[in-house]
């Protein structure tokens, strides 16, 4: 099946680049467009031991990220490592004017620590909140890294959860664990002066943060009761809503009307992932399930319709979900293991996809790490979303469009609203101009392609039957 969805998008329609750089293991990260349609994207940089065993420890020996720049054209014009230290995690690219502020939480080791609750111990790991700033290209420092410690009436870990620009200040959200407490602050991009800062006393662990830039709001994830809420810049809870599964992505709609939530859940090996749209009020709206799918990641395009993002042996997979929940396209871009990270729609309309290349499989035991230990790729693909999905081709009444017409070597076979599984028997079959039977198969995907390559010029009759029943039937010219 999936050797005829790969041929709806072909591999070389899709502008490809891949990042690769000796001794060194990499991860796509961050993401940001600019204003001119250039992109900026963080990759993290491990250390690498080639072709030995080594000691492997969670969160080491990362060292630090690179920021790459990407031209419209999708070439590499600039590259810059800025060196963080053995355990970190980035917080979101964040664009001002003509600068780049880069956030990033920094453990730096264990400090002193009194505090009333007796689970905390005399001493207690501690991070704190790096901040650089770059110019408009990345490639100089605009001013020394600054570092942001900790409230004093917090102790312990400071988990980094989210950061925003909010009419132009650069607004951070960190957790800490083991006194159930946000720390909101407001900073000044220009000279990293703390505008405001606030500790909002949470009743719950939070899983996962978001900021809403349009109603100065921060969206709020319990994984522990299942809860999610909204709450200001003070705390004030403004809803609540309970029975929602752990949020792996908490998106937008492009006109900030709804939120898009995914979350995956696991039943006796089987894998199905959900999403629900909220409104502003935390309505629910819509919710759908997919079987069998696990979705790495969700971004809402125009019209109430989603792209999904999924891994495969066969490659990366690209889902079209329409307005109605339904799965109204899927393309494979093939490519060996994997790890697909991100899906973004960009301003030009273009379609771009960040995955991980792995180069080799590493064995671990017992903290021993055992393999080639070959440096991962990134790559990252794009391709403009009229390419991927084909909204113009339907009419009102029409549920299935077969094109192009006139052919030369492949038709398309396109369903608008049509959720097509084991309970409906979908076929379709090739008669030529006297009316014989040449070609017939099932349809297995909402998109599926006629290869016609070795038959002769003239005219041929496409029809198509689900449960036994002629829905369509339409005449192709083949030259």
């Amino acid at each position: 099946m999936l050797f005829f969805l790969a041929l709806s998008v072909k591999a070389q329609d899709w502008e490809t680049l891949i990042i690769e750089k000796a001794d060194t293991s990499l991860s796509g990260g961050q993401i940001i467009e600019l204003a001119s349609g250039d992109l900026f994207l963080a990759i993290d940089n491990f250390l690498y031991f080639p072709n030995s065993v080594s000691i492997w420890s969670s969160g080491f020996p990362r060292y630090g990220f690179e920021l790459i720049k990407i031209d419209r054209e999708h070439q590499i014009v600039n590259r810059h490592l800025i060196e963080v230290g053995p355990s970190f995690k980035m917080g979101s690219l964040i664009n001002f004017n003509n600068s780049l502020v880069v956030p990033v939480e920094i453990f730096t080791g264990f400090e002193p620590c009194i505090s009333p609750f007796p689970s905390i111990l005399a001493s207690s790991a501690a991070s704190d909140l790096a901040i650089s700033k770059l110019s408009a290209d990345a490639t100089q420092y605009l001013t020394d890294t600054v570092f942001l410690h900790r409230d004093s009436s917090m102790c312990g870990h400071l988990e980094l959860l989210a950061t925003a620009n909010i009419n132009d200040m650069l607004h951070t959200l960190r957790y800490n664990f083991n006194e159930n407490k946000l720390l909101f602050e407001i900073v000044n991009p220009v000279n990293f002066e703390i505008v405001q800062s606030r500790t909002i006393q949470l009743s719950f662990d939070p899983y996962r943060a978001f900021f809403d830039i349009a109603d100065n709001a921060i969206i709020v994830y319990c994984a522990l009761n299942k809860t999610l809420c909204k709450m200001d810049f003070a705390g004030n809870i403004q809803w609540t809503i309970e029975g929602i599964g752990s949020p792996l992505d908490i998106e937008m709609s492009p006109n900030n009307m709804f939120y898009w939530l995914r979350y995956q859940t696991y039943d006796d090996e089987e894998h199905t992932a959900t999403i629900c749209k909220f409104d502003k009020q935390g309505n629910l709206k819509q919710k759908w399930t997919f079987e069998d799918h696990r979705f790495t990641n969700i971004e809402p395009i125009a019209n109430g319709m989603l792209l999904a993002l999924e891994n495969s042996e066969d490659g990366i997979i690209l889902h079209v979900i329409n307005e109605n929940g339904r799965i109204a396209n899927t393309i494979v871009y093939p490519v060996e293991r994997p790890s697909a990270r991100s899906v973004n729609l960009l301003k030009s309309s273009e379609v771009l996809i960040v995955a991980d290349l792995l180069d080799a499989v590493n064995t671990i035991y017992c903290c021993i790490e055992v393999g080639e230990n070959s440096p991962n790729k990134v790559l990252v693909i794009k391709a403009p979303l009229d390419q991927i999905w084909k909204p113009d081709i339907f009419s009102e009444e029409e549920i299935v469009v077969i094109f192009p017409n006139p052919v030369e070597d492949y038709v398309e076979i396109v369903f608008r609203d049509f959720l097509v599984n084991s309970e409906n028997d979908f076929i379709y079959t090739l008669y030529n101009s006297a009316g014989v039977q040449i070609q017939t198969d099932g349809i297995q995907s909402p998109s599926q392609i006629v290869l016609l390559p070795n038959m002769p010029e003239g005219t041929y009759l496409l029809s198509i039957y689900k449960d036994g029943t002629l829905i369509k039937t339409e005449k192709i010219v083949k030259y």
